[in-house]
């Protein structure tokens, strides 16, 4: 695996948006950008949404808040 020693920065308010029901995902780095290492993702989460409970089998998942709080988070981390 090779990784650019060059960093990446991406600008506040850019990368490729998607809308996930009323959640608006911002990539901010792809497997692309990162030698398949990792991806970076930022979540703007609608009031009451927000992923379901989930598993994944292939790779790690991780969750920094930056504001706020979700309640109900330790349900989905239990």
């Amino acid at each position: 695996m090779t990784i650019n020693q060059n960093g990446l920065f991406v600008e506040p308010g850019q990368g490729h948006c998607y809308w996930f029901g009323q959640d608006l995902y911002t990539f901010k780095a792809v497997g692309e950008d990162t030698g398949k290492a990792y991806a970076l993702c930022e979540i703007v989460v609608a009031p009451q949404g927000g992923t379901p409970p989930h598993r994944h089998t292939r790779e790690n998942e991780s969750l920094r808040m930056a504001r706020r709080s979700l309640s109900g988070l330790s349900k989905v981390f239990s």
